[in-house]
């Protein structure tokens, strides 16, 4: 009697659950909400807090009306879209907390203003994203070194995230440009003058981003590597440039409208 009572309560959760997950996945083909191929920012569960972030980090309406393919929109709506371009997975009850850095690369502090109390700042996260292609936001500069294969085409040995907006660019640059779009180890990026090159990485590529960004992977806690699906040259990697911080409704992520 109880085995019954308990598989007709799975049965009607699934009943429930079902037509409910089935409705809402629906929604990104329909409502107006960005959802482009480069990397979602601010858009995180309120219980989760992150570091303010950077200009750079700031939502860019894209002009490109493309927002992949509806079963990416429907699976990301389910799942989020923070695994994708992901290269670890932590391996734990909870999500891995990690410190919420400033500009200076330092620990984040709230203050209370009547007690004067600091409280700090951490971020939380089930995927870490390796230095690379999926953490670069649309309008982001890129200084470019490497083998100009010629053709407007660029293999990187080196890269440099949001230079100092008043230095120019030294000598020995192979390319100059913002992001465009990014597509698995492919970086699209357009000069000043309108020119577009394609910038190929690989894993021996090197990225400088700005402080608090781009850090490498922690050495505590259990990671296990899921590069060989997700990360820029993994099964789906070509949809890297979606990464965000989207946790999807099945994770209780109920952030995006």
């Amino acid at each position: 009697m109880i085995y019954s009572m308990i598989r007709r309560g799975i049965r009607a959760s699934i009943q429930m659950l079902l037509p409910v997950v089935l409705i809402i996945g629906i929604f990104p083909a329909s409502v107006d909400y960005p959802v482009y191929p480069i990397r979602w920012t601010g858009l995180v569960p309120s219980n989760h807090p992150t570091k303010p972030k950077s200009a750079r980090s700031a939502l860019i309406v894209s002009p490109n009306p493309d927002r992949g393919p509806i079963w990416l929109r429907y699976l990301t709506r389910l799942v989020g879209d923070d695994w994708l371009g992901a290269d670890w997975m932590y391996i734990g009850l909870g999500e891995y907390r990690y410190p919420a850095l400033d500009d200076n690369g330092q620990q984040l502090y709230v203050t209370n203003p009547h007690t004067g109390v600091k409280t700090p700042q951490w971020n939380y996260t089930r995927f870490w994203v390796d230095p690379g292609p999926a953490l670069l936001s649309m309008s982001d500069t890129l200084w470019v070194w490497g083998f100009d294969a010629g053709s407007h085409t660029v293999y990187a040995d080196n890269i440099l995230v949001d230079p100092p907006a008043r230095m120019a660019p030294p000598d020995g640059v192979s390319a100059v440009g913002k992001v465009l779009a990014v597509s698995g180890q492919t970086i699209t990026i357009q000069d000043p003058g309108g020119i577009r090159s394609s910038v190929t990485v690989d894993p021996y590529t090197t990225y400088s981003f700005p402080n608090g960004e781009g850090l490498p992977r922690p050495k505590d806690g259990i990671w296990l590597s899921v590069s060989w699906l997700s990360g820029p040259a993994g099964l789906l990697g070509r949809y890297d440039g979606f990464h965000g911080d989207y946790r999807g409704i099945l994770r209780l992520d109920f952030s995006q409208p």
